[in-house]
């Protein structure tokens, strides 16, 4: 159980707030500024509150100072969603220069910190990196507001909390609440759909959800793994040949468990002159290259979610940067938002590439009064720790947050 920044006096205090504010760029420029909506639901309310915020965040992965991935460009833009609140920006994040710009903030204005990740110390989990933070921004209180890094033992998120009164962020808060909900509940038939490229990269997880969900769909890539080890050809379709004894181990615990496990049944798929055709998936030719799924797989998979309760989707079923590859990600997000809406569906998405994918296709308006949800029932900022939650693990910037609030409950 964490202790929530909203349920504490925050007037005057200077906080510390590790936010999410990893946005893709290109060209030096945004993206995607969803992150950035999201977190100023957070850091307005607190500024409102009369707080001296004082955030930090990550940046892509710089080996050592890359200037190209600078948070001076998130700065800019949080400057005009932050208004009337003023925000300043700091190129580092620890030092006496940092220090100085801290002194100088009045409540309710905001100093954004460089990318933390310019030093080794936040990716090592470096106690006096974490000591560093805590002297140059002279905060009161440590608030987490960026679930999509709690699963990461890193300074910022582990340590840091160790030396300061710390309390979850809004942020953070709903999306323990929504998760908790849907994963801890009893609303079934559940349902899990995971895509993207790799079985390697999601063995454990995919195991987790076998045992616990009535059935597991598997789209993307990944899905083409599953069919190479059941003997299909599938050209020159992306897929890891050397996982036949991890499909079998998966296969086998979801019939232990009474759970299933649908693949696709059909393919977009691309041949060698780059045209587009749908095929059944024991007609793929050498030079065809598997990029979407087909309409029966699409069918079979909306037949399953009429029946579901519960949706818990991570992933996206195709190859949906490139047209037209992104309709079957699309014509599945349509029909579980329709259910979602009427109420017939619990459904949790979550990863950064797969709200792109949603995205795509999203009709309904957006404000930045309320969380994003793209439609969806939630929708979870995290890519990792959103995975590593459905495994079950322990994710260290939760266990911290409650730890100390033990401590504190305990005195």
């Amino acid at each position: 159980m964490v202790v929530a920044v909203d349920d504490i006096n925050i007037d005057g205090k200077t906080l510390f707030v590790r936010c999410d504010l990893n946005v893709p760029l290109q060209d030096g420029r945004i993206r995607s500024a969803e992150k950035l909506v999201r977190a100023v639901k957070g850091l307005k309310g607190y500024a409102t509150r009369g707080a001296r915020l004082v955030v930090a965040s990550h940046l892509g992965r710089p080996q050592g100072i890359d200037k190209t991935l600078s948070l001076r460009v998130v700065a800019e833009d949080l400057r005009a969603r932050m208004a009337p609140h003023h925000v300043d920006f700091v190129e580092d994040c620890i030092g006496s220069d940092v220090r100085q710009r801290v002194d100088a903030l009045t409540e309710g204005s905001m100093l954004l910190l460089e990318n933390l990740r310019f030093h080794r110390g936040e990716t090592m989990n470096d106690k006096d990196f974490a000591l560093g933070l805590r002297q140059a921004s002279a905060a009161d209180i440590y608030v987490n507001d960026a679930f999509a890094c709690v699963h990461r033992a890193h300074a910022s998120v582990a340590a840091l909390p160790r030396q300061l009164p710390c309390y979850a962020g809004v942020l953070l808060s709903e999306e323990i609440q929504a998760l908790q909900k849907v994963l801890g509940g009893d609303k079934r038939p559940m349902v899990a759909m995971i895509g993207g490229a790799k079985i390697s990269t999601k063995v454990r997880v995919l195991m987790s959800l076998v045992r616990k969900m009535d059935a597991v769909i598997i789209g993307g890539a990944m899905a083409n793994t599953f069919l190479a080890a059941q003997g299909y050809a599938l050209g020159c379709s992306l897929y890891e040949a050397n996982q036949k004894e991890t499909v079998a181990a998966i296969r086998q615990v979801a019939t232990q468990r009474g759970c299933r496990l649908i693949v696709p049944v059909d393919a977009c798929v691309q041949d060698g002159a780059g045209r587009t055709h749908h095929v059944a998936i024991d007609a793929i030719e050498p030079d065809h290259k598997v990029m979407d799924l087909g309409p029966r797989s699409v069918h079979a998979i909306k037949d399953i979610l009429s029946q579901a309760a519960t949706l818990v989707w991570n992933g996206p079923l195709g190859a949906f940067e490139i047209d037209p590859f992104h309709e079957a990600t699309q014509e599945v997000a349509a029909y579980v938002r329709a259910r979602s809406d009427k109420k017939k569906l619990v459904s949790v998405v979550g990863g950064g590439d797969t709200l792109a994918a949603v995205a795509q296709g999203y009709k309904g308006k957006k404000t930045d009064k309320e969380a994003e949800t793209w439609g969806f029932s939630y929708a979870s900022t995290g890519g990792g720790a959103f995975l590593e939650w459905c495994e079950g693990k322990i994710l260290p910037g939760i266990e911290v947050l409650e730890d100390m609030a033990q401590n504190v409950k305990e005195a």
